[in-house]
């Protein structure tokens, strides 16, 4: 701080710096020791539970994710093959972060980052709560859930404990796309909900889907390995605003 303090300032900041060097700082740095003995990380989980699932903001752009079908290359305009091999192409990276066959990112390619978090990518859902949220996480899911013109679908990826091929998964996505059933009473916004300050969520959530039918259907979709959204009419990517085909 020194070249960008005057010296009345520097003092004043040199004296506190001191004061928490010889008084809190000392009990704080016993803390992070006793907790380097059973922890891996010294701030993961503290970030994890105050920072994290204690914040009361929607998630939707402020932490949550998401992935697109390629934007430059289109081996096929054919939007069911599209989908499958989208999907066949998650769950078999699903499959490599299940064995550990992944390369660990590395910074500067010396320092690697951890990989943990990866696990979570899949088979994951931040359930909303009233003051905070909870991360309920399955070891394994085998289906997938698929929105389209406003009805969700179970789609299974396995048969027989094996994961289907692009070519079968493309067969249940073809006739998801035939089906012109009507959506039932308000299921074509359900996802709106997700997008609401948390403790409005979690109210809803207990007084709407705490039993019944929407329970069991917010549980298939909440248990899913991810869901997949097809679209309903054509997109067009704009290089100038790609942040436009992203929000869509």
């Amino acid at each position: 701080m020194r070249p960008l303090r005057n010296d009345d300032d520097y003092q004043r900041l040199e004296k506190l710096a001191n004061e928490f060097k010889g008084g809190i700082g000392r009990k704080l740095q016993r803390y992070l020791v006793l907790k380097s003995w059973w922890a891996t990380n010294y701030v993961s989980d503290w970030w994890e539970e105050y920072v994290y699932l204690r914040g009361r903001t929607p998630i939707m752009v402020n932490s949550n994710f998401y992935g697109l079908d390629a934007i430059m290359i289109h081996p096929t305009k054919v939007q069911a093959a599209r989908a499958a091999n989208v999907t066949h192409g998650a769950l078999m990276f699903r499959r490599s972060i299940e064995r550990q066959h992944l390369e660990p990112i590395m910074i500067q390619g010396l320092v690697p980052l951890c990989s943990w978090q990866y696990e979570r990518v899949f088979n994951t859902t931040r359930v909303p709560g009233d003051e905070t949220d909870r991360i309920q996480h399955l070891d394994d899911s085998t289906w997938i859930a698929v929105y389209y013109k406003g009805r969700y679908y179970r789609m299974p990826v396995y048969y027989k404990a094996r994961l289907m091929e692009p070519s079968e998964l493309q067969v249940m996505f073809e006739r998801i796309l035939a089906d012109e059933s009507a959506s039932a009473k308000g299921e074509e916004k359900l996802a709106a909900l997700t997008a609401w300050e948390r403790p409005y969520w979690a109210k809803t959530r207990k007084q709407f889907f705490s039993k019944g039918v929407n329970r069991a259907s917010l549980d298939t979709i909440e248990k899913a390995a991810f869901v997949l959204v097809l679209d309903d009419e054509d997109y067009y990517f704009d290089p100038v605003n790609s942040f436009s085909y992203c929000r869509a």
